[in-house]
């Protein structure tokens, strides 16, 4: 009689474990993928309201990421729950937002630095405008947020020569700096520009 209690108990345990690593969420582990339900919606509606209260892409592409790995790990974790119908449009609908506020952001940052490039060109000629300049490179960005503020500091190399004979090389160190109001998308660049040479 032992033995054949201790058969049926090693068969239930071994269909325990083999429900679980198959994902089959009719099992005792069905609670679990109800509780990790609450918390994606819970997060997606807290994300959702997040946004709301800020301008800053930096913030809601890092909320649209946290959401997108929430729901690939249940997705992962369980393949076959209910959910799914609903959580699968969800993830692409959270990966097109992200897409959207990332080109968003980069866009602004593209037409500041087009900015802050021409800027740095007008610097130069004013200090040798008796040269032309040969190139013109990016050398470094910084970008850092301040409340509704993306502020952008761009460090350009400039190679100039002399226009009468040619022989004067000049080699300039320009920073030149704006921002980007986050709410009403408008870019600003600041009118004082650093000279090293």
């Amino acid at each position: 009689m032992k033995k054949e209690y201790f058969s049926v108990l090693v068969l239930l345990l071994l269909l325990l474990f083999y429900s679980h690593s198959n994902g089959n969420q009719n099992s005792f582990f069905a609670p679990n993928a109800k509780k990790d339900y609450e918390k994606i919606v819970k997060l997606q509606q807290e994300t959702e309201q997040s946004f709301l209260e800020t301008h800053d892409f930096d913030i809601k592409i890092k909320g649209c990421e946290n959401v997108i790995l929430a729901l690939n790990e249940f997705l992962k974790n369980y393949p076959n729950d209910k959910h799914n119908v609903t959580f699968t449009p969800d993830l692409e609908s959270w990966k097109t937002k992200k897409f959207a506020f990332t080109s968003e952001q980069n866009m602004l940052i593209n037409k500041l630095s087009s900015l802050l490039g021409k800027k740095a060109g007008e610097t130069a000629q004013k200090k040798h405008p008796m040269s032309k300049i040969e190139a013109i490179d990016l050398a470094s960005q910084d970008k850092h947020t301040v409340g509704e503020k993306l502020n952008l500091t761009n460090v350009y190399s400039v190679r100039m020569k002399g226009k009468m004979l040619g022989k004067s090389i000049f080699k300039l160190s320009i920073t030149t700096s704006g921002s980007i109001d986050t709410e009403d998308k408008s870019v600003l660049v600041n009118d004082k520009a650093q000279v090293e040479e």
